[in-house]
Formats: structure tokens, sequence, C-alpha cells
């Protein structure tokens, strides 16, 4: 995933970035759905991480259009990100809990696979959560939810996210 600016507060920034053209890199960039993801092209952007503050990452940033969600959530921090703030980090830093879970869902493979006992059905556009179980293939706090490349439909998208496992109860809920 790569981090990404909605083009509302890219137009919001001062000093203003250059809007970069991604022609040269021939990308073909889709959503979820499948649909074409719209963006005017990309800016390189300068981030701190919290747990880094002598660290300036100088990152390039997709200038997304609008959406309801990026509205809400201007910016998206990509991977390329993390990776980045992982390879600064030493054992002697006090990295806050949701940069270090983060920091271990890159490098980790499979946890598990979520089951449901119950039949689901999701109609066309629709976004649900479903509540499911998972057999941890190792013992771990939080995870990275994705959707498996194995076999399983590419017609529907699971949001990445961070989500803390609860030991005691056994499922979880995942968006």
């Amino acid at each position: 995933m790569i981090t990404t600016i909605s083009q509302e507060f890219y137009e919001m920034l001062d000093p203003k970035p250059e809007l970069r053209s991604l022609e040269d890199f021939d990308l073909d960039i889709r959503v979820a759905s499948g649909e074409k993801l719209p963006y005017s092209g990309y800016v390189e952007i300068d981030i701190t991480v919290p747990c880094l503050t002598d660290k300036v990452f100088t990152i390039p940033s997709l200038v997304v259009g609008a959406t309801s969600y990026n509205k809400k959530v201007p910016i998206v921090v990509g991977t390329n990100v993390i990776r980045q703030a992982r390879l600064h980090t030493k054992d002697e830093d006090e990295i806050p809990d949701v940069w270090n879970d983060s920091f271990a869902s890159i490098h980790v493979s499979s946890v598990g696979v979520v089951k449901t006992t119950k039949p689901i059905t999701i109609e066309p556009f629709d976004t649900i959560v479903v509540t499911g179980f998972v057999r941890q293939n190792r013992n771990c706090g939080s995870v990275v939810t994705e959707t498996s490349e194995k076999g399983y439909s590419s017609r529907i998208s699971v949001c990445p996210r961070v989500v803390k496992l609860n030991k005691k109860l056994c499922h979880q809920e995942f968006l």
C-alpha cells in the first residue's frame, strides 16, 4: 500500500509541493472494487515518525480524488513509510505500540485464516463487519487483516487494518 493524500488536502498545503506526473511509470492502480483509482499525480512529502523525531523521510505520495473516506482521513500512511521507519529504529528507541505493531506486521507471514460458522452474503458495494475465529499459527498480539492470495475471490477485498487479537475469546471482528 502506498501513501496517499487527498486532492483537497494537497490544495491546502503551503508551500505546495510540485505535482508530478506518473506517465513515465505506466501504472495501473486500482481500488478494492477493481475500478481505477483516480489520481492527479504524485508529490514528494516530508514525513516524521513520532519515535524518530530526528529523522525526516521524503516519501512519494499519490494525490487522489475526493472520497467520503479521505474527507475524514486526508492522509493514508502506506507501507512505504512503515518500511523506511522500521529501518531507522533501534532497540533502545521508545516506539509507540501502534508503530511497533505496524513494524511487526510487515515481517510476519500469515498468522492464520479467519473463518466463520455462518454463511455471509455481501451485496455489491456493501461494507460489512465479519466476526470470525482464527487458529493462530504463532503467538502474536496484533495482526494486519488482508485478503489471502490462496484461492479466494478477487471480487471482494479486505481492508488492511491492524487488529489486536483477543486470546481469551478466540474470535475477532474484521471489517
